[in-house]
Parts: structure tokens; sequence; C-alpha cells
């Protein structure tokens, strides 16, 4: 499901930016590391955001770059501080630096064993290496903790998919609806489902439910405009 992966890979970062101060700007130097934190990641993603929309120059993604490394030093002045090392894992997921990734997912793990995000991270580097088992045992670790995760039970059932246990991915993500998941992302899914049990019908009224929960859903548009054609349905 490598869809789905693409979808939840950003979903702890902006989960957790969300959480923070939007305010941005110079500011006096805090011994707080959750002040700190909440600073520097509010200036990230504000540059950030900036360079995405195309509205930005070079040094706009080098202010982003800058943050980003001033997080991570963060994360040697404080080692133990888990905020700090779950924004790491994030930030390395989000630039593709899988191998920094687990390497803070660890490291937080060894501090506070029971964290839903960081899991959703490690399981989607470990699936990203081939090794699902592990993935699933860490998803279904932490469902044991925190059962009302919605995320985490995304995460569970694209594993699940993957693993063409089409049943179980099928549970898990009536579960991740039912606890609050996006209902665009929770079609979308359950038409890739459809699709690996053979029901091209169900696929097809899948993406149409989540292209009318987000219209602008390209993977939705092109995979019904895909099964569309191999149906002959206009």
């Amino acid at each position: 499901m490598k869809p789905t992966l693409k979808l939840l890979a950003p979903l702890a970062l902006v989960a957790f930016a969300s959480c923070i101060s939007n305010n941005w700007g110079h500011r006096a130097q805090s011994t707080n590391p959750d002040t700190r934190l909440a600073d520097l990641m509010a200036d990230y993603q504000h540059a950030k955001s900036h360079h995405d929309q195309g509205d930005g120059t070079d040094h706009i993604l080098v202010d982003a770059e800058r943050y980003k490394n001033e997080i991570e030093r963060l994360s040697v002045e404080f080692p133990r501080h888990v905020p700090t090392l779950f924004a790491n894992a994030a930030l390395a997921y989000d630039h593709a630096e899988f191998a920094k990734c687990q390497s803070y997912c660890d490291r937080l793990f060894s501090i506070q064993p029971v964290h839903a995000d960081a899991a959703v991270l490690r399981s989607q580097v470990a699936i990203r290496e081939g090794d699902l088992p592990f993935a699933k045992r860490m998803l279904e670790t932490q469902k044991n903790y925190t059962p009302d995760h919605a995320r985490l039970r995304e995460a569970l059932s694209a594993t699940l998919y993957l693993m063409k246990d089409y049943e179980g991915a099928g549970r898990e993500l009536d579960a991740a609806e039912r606890l609050g998941a996006a209902a665009w992302r929770v079609a979308y899914n359950r038409g890739l489902i459809a699709e690996g049990k053979g029901d091209a019908a169900g696929a097809m009224a899948a993406y149409e439910a989540a292209l009318a929960a987000k219209a602008d859903f390209a993977p939705a548009q092109a995979r019904l405009a895909g099964r569309k054609a191999e149906g002959g349905v206009q």
C-alpha cells in the first residue's frame, strides 16, 4: 500500500506541529527544551511552508534547513527529551533520512517505550526495509497501550494490507474511522483493500467516496480513472 504509506508519513509531524506555537521570528534563547523546541518547530514550519508554496527564495529553504539543524542540536543538549527526539525522527523521515529516523525512534523508545506516533514512523522505516513482521509486531504492541490512536490503527491497516491480510486491514481501518481518521483517507484506503480483494466495483465506490470528501485528491482520481478505463465505464 505505498500510496497509504506516503499519506501516513507526514501525519506525525503535522500532528506535532499543530500542538505548538504559531509565532515565528527571532527569540531569546531559553533553557526550557519544550519552549525552544516549540519555537524552532514553528520557525521551521513557517520557512518550509513558504518554500513549498513556491513563493520563497533560496534563503527560505536555507532557513528551514538551519532550523532543522538547530532541532538536531537540541537533541544533543537534551538527549533524554522525548519531544525533541520525536521531532527529529519526524523531520528525518520528512527528509527521507530513514536511518536517522530509525536511530531517533530507537533512542526515544529506550526512554519512553510507549509512544504511538513514534511507532508509526518506526514501522514505516521497517516496511521500507521489507521487514513487515517487525512493523506489525511494533504496531500491535503499541495498540495494546493506546488502542484509541487513529493513526496507529491506520498504520497497522497499511501493514496488514501489505501482508495481504485484507480482512485484518479492513478491521483496523474501520476502527481508525471510528476514532476520527480523515474520511477521504479512509475511503481511499478502503479502495486499495477492495482492489486487493479483486472487488473492482467496491474499489471504484470507495475512490468516489474519497473524492466526495476531498475532490482534489490526485491518487484517488488516478485510480478511479484507471479502474473505469479497465471496465469500460465512462
